[in-house]
């Protein structure tokens, strides 16, 4: 899945200089694209994510997503299956075998992607771009503990803004000030505590001129699974 979505993050950009593809694989990239979320995980397990949506030009939603693996036999492959919110709101993400990588990574940045585009009209490859390149280039990491099911977990704390320093033609104006925040706490299962994306007008004239506010937050609500 790492691979996936890695491909998907860089298909936009090779016809282009490889900025990143020159440098080292940075610390955020290591993090999200190069670790084994899942390895903690004993099949037949269960996670269940709680996905927030707050928007003032749209109706705000609580909604779920929920990620299953059980293993196909006793040296068979496990299947990882992903529902990524419900109903006609639902990503159809594909069921993968044997992933390292944690499937809602991948739901939840292809679904921004695709809601972006719903917005503007912009091309999801330049967004996939944006991101990709913020990733490599221009991520802040910090640590940050937290508690998750009675447990204090040592986190990292990724931030990019992949708009912030981009000419952005007219109709993308309002992603400027767009950012991501992706917790992933050490041993803690699926590797992936929360992702939020927000977006916010720092001005009453930007929003008059069609700026939005937007949070979105994922966050690991439980977890269940041969040792829980």
């Amino acid at each position: 899945m790492l691979r996936l979505l890695r491909h998907l993050l860089l298909s936009a950009s090779m016809s282009l200089p490889m900025v990143a593809g020159a440098q080292p694989v940075s610390e955020a990239e290591t993090l999200l694209f190069e670790t084994d979320h899942l390895a903690s995980l004993k099949p037949p397990a269960h996670l269940a994510y709680t996905f927030r949506h707050v928007a003032s030009t749209e109706e705000s939603f609580d909604d779920q997503v929920q990620l299953d693996a059980v293993r196909a036999g006793p040296a068979g492959p496990v299947r990882v299956t992903l529902r990524f919110l419900s109903g006609a709101r639902q990503w159809p993400g594909p069921a993968l075998d044997d992933p390292h990588g944690n499937p809602v990574l991948l739901g939840f940045l292809e679904r921004d992607i695709a809601e972006m585009h719903r917005m503007t009209g912009g091309a999801a490859s330049y967004f996939r771009r944006q991101i990709r390149l913020a990733l490599a280039a221009h991520a802040t990491v910090s640590t940050q503990s937290f508690t998750f099911g009675g447990k204090s977990y040592q986190g990292r704390v990724i931030v990019i803004q992949p708009y912030r320093d981009t000419a952005l033609p007219q109709r993308l104006q309002r992603f400027v000030h767009k950012s991501y925040q992706f917790v992933l706490g050490d041993g803690l299962p699926g590797g992936i505590y929360r992702i939020r994306t927000s977006l916010t007008a720092p001005s009453i004239a930007l929003a008059a001129a069609g700026g939005d506010l937007l949070d979105e937050t994922l966050t690991l609500d439980s977890v269940a699974d041969g040792r829980r």
